[in-house]
C-alpha cells in the first residue's frame, strides 16, 4: 500500500467518525427535548390534579358546613 492509500482510509475513517459523532449528538439532543418535554407535561397534568383536589376539598367543607348548619336548625 502506498502513502496516499493509507492517508484516503484514514481521512474516509475520519469522516466517517465525525459522522457517526454528529448522529449520536442528534439523537441525544432530540432525546433530551422529548424527555424534557414529557417532563412538562407531567408536572401540567400533576398542577391540575392538585388544582382539582383543591377545588374538591373546598367543595366538601361547604356541603359539611351546610349539613352542620341544617342539623342546628340554621337553614341557608
Amino acid at each position: 500500500m502506498e502513502y496516499y492509500e493509507v492517508k484516503l482510509i484514514l481521512t474516509v475513517i475520519s469522516i466517517l467518525l465525525v459522522l457517526v459523532t454528529l448522529i449520536m449528538y442528534s439523537i441525544i439532543t432530540i432525546y433530551k427535548y422529548f424527555v424534557k418535554s414529557c417532563s412538562y407535561i407531567t408536572i401540567i397534568r400533576k398542577e391540575n390534579k392538585f388544582k382539582n383536589q383543591i377545588n374538591r376539598d373546598k367543595l366538601y367543607l361547604v356541603i359539611l358546613v351546610q349539613i352542620h348548619l341544617k342539623s342546628t336548625h340554621y337553614n341557608i
